[in-house]
């Protein structure tokens, strides 16, 4: 029992806990293995449920809280109660999420396949079930959850039509992905995590002017930074456009004199100013 007080800071929750080990409704072993938040979180947890039996989210997020500390069976008997109260498509969506951050990734997939048979709209399982085809190397499967999910919630989160886009890039299908990105940065504005995958789709098709278009894009705090003027340049360069490539090594340059910079840094720009100035010195 000393384990057990020492893991806990309060007194109210040491004697909740205590109470509830007494009465069997928090097994001992979780306790004990917890730390001083999960221990806490399991005692309220516990707590709430005496009090309020048939309510499911109490017992969902203890299910989540046993699984965090590696309790899975006590962890899937909450999610069994919550399936008797009525929530069988939550109590599947938990389960096939704590298969997956376990790396049971088959047996996720299975319960995330249940809950889209009964909601086929049900945007988390979607995009759970996205995740673990792509871990699985179904691609095509993933690309089909991924269009699914845009159509269901447009709003999804900008990574996710990235790692579609990307996807799109990996069956070989280029403009695709660059539409995708630009369907949702039709609503968010031209933000780097999608728009720097669009610059480099364009650099890799060589649309050079379309790159440096979609560079300009970009924020205007953006413009401030050595490596935006360094890729700038580049892709000047590239174009054929010589002055201008000069043009913006030559900010670069004095961005990075101006400023404190890591080493690391200072490393990273001179591995791409150097060789662009050797080229440029033949010219």
């Amino acid at each position: 029992m000393t384990i057990l007080l020492c893991s806990v800071n309060t007194l109210s929750v040491r004697r909740a806990l205590l109470g509830l080990l007494v009465w069997g409704l928090v097994p001992f072993s979780a306790v004990v293995e917890a730390g001083p938040s999960e221990g806490r979180l399991l005692g309220y947890l516990s707590s709430k449920i005496a009090h309020s039996p048939d309510n499911a989210e109490l017992y969902l997020r203890r299910a989540y809280s046993f699984a965090e500390i590696g309790h899975m069976k006590d962890a899937f008997a909450d999610l069994r109660r919550v399936e008797r109260l009525g929530h069988g498509e939550s109590a599947n969506f938990a389960r096939g999420e704590l298969l997956r951050r376990a790396g049971r990734l088959e047996a996720a997939r299975r319960k995330f396949d249940q809950v889209l048979v009964e909601n086929p709209r049900h945007y988390q399982a979607l995009m759970k079930r996205a995740e673990v085809l792509v871990s699985l190397g179904k691609n095509a499967d993933a690309l089909a959850d991924y269009q699914r999910l845009f159509q269901v919630r447009p709003n999804s989160a900008s990574g996710y039509y990235r790692q579609a886009a990307e996807l799109y890039l990996a069956s070989g299908a280029p403009e695709q992905a660059l539409a995708l990105l630009d369907t949702r940065m039709a609503a968010t504005g031209p933000i780097p995590q999608l728009q720097n995958l669009a610059i480099s789709i364009e650099q890799t098709q060589g649309r050079y002017a379309a790159a440096i278009v979609r560079m300009k894009a970009l924020s205007a705090a953006s413009h401030s930074s050595p490596f935006w003027h360094s890729k700038t340049a580049a892709l000047y360069y590239s174009d054929g456009d010589i002055d201008r490539a000069r043009h913006h090594i030559a900010i670069a340059e004095n961005l990075l004199a101006q400023r404190r910079q890591t080493p690391a840094v200072i490393d990273q720009l001179n591995t791409e100013l150097l060789p662009l100035k050797k080229r440029l010195a033949s010219q």
